[in-house]
């Protein structure tokens, strides 16, 4: 089968070239400001912290892998389209959300603050989704407050700092060669991964949580047209109608693909670095994002990230979306059906009233507890049972309610997950649940006291020194 593709991007092989488009109707509302931010410092890990940050680079290291083919694809396509002014880039590294290119690093990412300096659990879901439990094991990620040994400040409850407590069982830490040492004993590996939260100062930003910069950002974004190397102009995208509503154009800024480096997400790091923006204050696709209006005035918010423009280097790519339609419904990826773990999720906006311009995601942070509790119970699952067909997973799967509500998926993976770690109350309400019923034609073919009992054999093992 042909692959299809619906985003195209160029560099131009004149490095000097500055990107070129038709300027917006309106001005840029740039606003200054000043924002409590928070970060995870990459640069005060210790060598235990830089170990267990490995696990989480899921996505890197499957971009790394699909790069060579990716390179392949896009010259073959440039080829057909004879565009002799443009070359395909290969120096680029993983999109991140609002980028524009590869060559924005995370550092220039945060989490944005209520007054009282919390964020709502933003930045460690952002953590959290570049962590694959079904392929790189079991862990926990939360906020933890720690005593500030270098504090100076004399209040007790100031004197302590936030951190990410990575809580990493000894079945994991065992199957990774960077953590394997990090523990002697069979033992519950406790690292924290520093954090740091302070105020910056933006000149020129543009923040979607106003509704008028919202309703700005939407109707110049999906209107945009670029100068392309013949000095015609073409639109963005050309197949999708323009917007005017921010609630529209969310489900394309939410997909949950890691990376976010979508289309949508993509030109408009393009367009906002060329416009001079310092920085852009985006929801987090990891989270239940909302805003609260009262009278035309932002009075309340809830899972917001920023991007920091300032000081980086002109964007050099121009990207085109190809695809016919917008999103109206969160999905993994804009030219992706949603997956059934998603069909709850919903998106409520107030178009009238004193709360106009209020809106609000529900669901997206169930939904992707229970996607991690379903790795992580498959990836027990291959534990135990390491030379499992794919129609047990699949069946397995379908037993811990993948195509089932999120509701019902959580349980029944997390009671699964304690019954493989020991639980034995569990296991014996989970075996009672798979014995044969009046009406039910024949018992499931997955044996779970056998499961159970591999994996204590497994674990047992391990715990003696042998292989796991």
């Amino acid at each position: 089968m042909t692959r299809i593709h619906t985003t195209m991007t160029f560099a131009s092989k004149d490095p000097t070239l500055p990107l070129r488009f038709a300027p917006p109707e309106d001005p840029p509302p740039f606003g200054a400001q000043t924002l409590r931010l928070r970060q995870l410092d990459v640069r005060r890990l210790d060598d235990a912290g830089a170990r267990v940050m490995s696990c989480l680079s899921e996505y890197r290291e499957r971009w790394e892998a699909n790069t060579d083919s990716d390179i392949a694809d896009a010259k073959r396509m440039l080829a057909e389209l004879g565009a002799p002014g443009y070359e395909v880039r290969t120096d680029a590294l993983p999109n991140r959300r609002f980028s524009g290119d590869g060559l924005l690093s995370r550092s220039r990412y945060y989490s944005v603050c209520q007054e009282d300096g919390s964020d709502g659990g933003a930045m460690r879901r952002e953590v959290a989704a570049y962590h694959d439990p079904m392929t790189r094991g079991l862990i926990e990620i939360e906020d933890v407050a720690v005593p500030d040994e270098n504090s100076r400040r004399t209040s007790a409850s100031d004197a302590a700092v936030l951190s990410l407590r990575v809580t990493i069982p000894p079945f994991t830490s065992i199957q990774h060669e960077a953590l394997r040492d990090l523990t002697s004993e069979w033992e519950t590996t406790y690292v924290l991964l520093p954090v740091t939260t302070g105020e910056q100062r933006f000149n020129r930003l543009i923040d979607l949580r106003d509704p008028a910069a919202a309703r700005w950002f939407t109707r110049s974004l999906t209107r945009l047209r670029w100068v392309t190397g013949d000095g015609t102009l073409e639109r963005a995208f050309p197949n999708k109608r323009p917007l005017d509503d921010f609630v529209d154009l969310l489900p394309a800024l939410t997909t949950q693909i890691q990376g976010g480096g979508n289309a949508a997400c993509r030109i408009a790091g393009q367009w906002l670095r060329s416009l001079g923006a310092d920085a852009l204050v985006f929801p987090s696709a990891r989270s239940n994002a909302s805003i609260t209006v009262e009278k035309g005035v932002l009075v309340g918010f809830y899972g917001w990230n920023l991007v920091d423009y300032r000081s980086a280097e002109p964007a050099r790519l121009q990207t085109f979306d190809l695809g016919p339609t917008w999103p109206d419904r969160l999905s993994h990826d804009v030219d992706e059906p949603p997956l059934p773990i998603y069909a709850g999720v919903t998106l409520d906006f107030s178009s009238s009233g004193a709360t106009a311009g209020s809106w609000s995601w529900r669901g997206i942070e169930e939904a992707n507890h229970a996607a991690r509790l379903l790795g992580s119970a498959l990836h027990l699952h291959g534990l135990a049972v390491p030379n499992a067909s794919d129609d047990e997973r699949r069946e397995l799967g379908l037993m811990l309610g993948a195509t089932d509500t999120v509701e019902a998926l959580s349980e029944t993976s997390g009671w699964f997950v304690r019954a493989m770690l020991g639980d034995e109350r569990v296991r014996r309400a989970w075996s009672d649940s798979a014995t044969v019923e009046p009406g039910r034609p024949e018992r499931p073919s997955i044996d779970f006291d056998e499961i159970f009992g591999q994996m204590d054999a497994r674990i047992a093992a391990a715990k003696a020194g042998d292989d796991w």
